[in-house]
């Protein structure tokens, strides 16, 4: 069963997006940076979906992300972008600061599990 680690701070996107994957990938819920640091030394993932504000006192998804690319054993890893920032040049933003993917708050279920589906389907063929 793939794993996907999900770092938002919102608890209600945490149980939403549990709701829609916790029957297909074994998934893990963090809500800081700190926490997703730790996880992430200890853990494997197949995908990280990452929301962008962590809230005050975080480091936020684009920081998160880049300190955790300088890791050699992350640096081929997916990451995702979750935001409700959803301009093109936001989104732009985004993928120029070192995402693969992002997907739009509020979920769009079939779309975010469809998404997911073909990120692990590609990373599984490519790996």
């Amino acid at each position: 069963m793939n794993r996907i680690l999900y770092i938002e701070d919102d608890k209600i996107n945490q149980l939403i997006m549990g709701k829609y994957l916790q029957t297909l990938y074994d998934v893990t819920m963090v809500s800081s940076s700190k926490e997703a640091i730790s996880t992430m030394e200890g853990e494997d993932f197949d995908l990280v979906l990452l929301d962008i504000n962590l809230g005050p006192d975080e480091l936020n998804g684009i920081e998160l992300l880049q300190r955790f690319r300088k890791l050699p054993k992350l640096s081929d890893l997916p990451f995702m972008a979750i935001s409700a920032y959803t301009d093109d040049e936001d989104i732009q933003q985004l993928l120029n600061a070192g995402f693969d993917h992002f997907h739009p708050k509020p979920f769009e279920r079939e779309r975010l599990m469809e998404q997911i589906r073909s990120i692990l389907d590609h990373s599984t063929t490519t790996n």
